[in-house]
């Protein structure tokens, strides 16, 4: 593949490989040139060569690790003692709803207790304080993944070239 360019090196075109020329009438030169692989995600044009532009570069990576973090949240938490718990958003939204009323039956010195489906499809009553438990595990969990996430785009930005991108490791130390 050949680049075709404008007077300002700005690319019009990239076309299979064709004999050199310049148009007076357009301004377009081919530029002997092949065009690399990473163009364009992780490439930019100069106006008269390529060169790895680190924010193309960088955004795959942290496009993986917002994934990667979205799937730990939904993965849920483990409570020890009491169960494995869903982490999808309604089944946070449960969690959090549950909770409220725990402490609502606190606040008014009433009995509380809710019957629960674990990940297992198990059932489990549980009672005001172990509802709360749950909740707060819960946000401890996703307080966690967002910190190593947040550690990851920091080593990410901080990457100068791809060598320095391909030595960070997005599967391990997730909470």
């Amino acid at each position: 593949m050949k680049i075709l360019t404008d007077l300002s090196g700005e690319i019009v075109a990239i076309r299979p490989a064709i004999d050199p020329i310049y148009d007076d009438l357009t301004g377009i030169i081919v530029h002997e040139m092949d065009v690399p692989a990473g163009y364009p995600e992780r490439m930019s044009w100069t106006g008269s060569s390529f060169t790895l532009d680190m924010a193309k570069a960088r955004a795959p990576l942290w496009d993986a690790v917002k994934v990667r973090r979205s799937a730990e949240i939904d993965a849920g938490v483990t409570v020890p003692g009491i169960g494995d718990f869903d982490g999808d958003a309604a089944s946070r939204e449960n969690v959090a709803g549950a909770t409220s009323a725990a402490m609502a039956a606190k606040a008014a010195a009433v009995p509380f207790s809710v019957t629960w489906t674990l990940r297992d499809n198990s059932r489990v009553v549980l009672d005001a304080d172990q509802i709360i438990a749950v909740h707060l595990a819960g946000v401890a969990r996703i307080d966690a993944i967002h910190t190593h996430a947040a550690t990851l785009r920091a080593l990410i930005e901080a990457a100068e070239d791809e060598a320095a991108l391909e030595a960070i490791d997005i599967e391990e130390g997730w909470p």
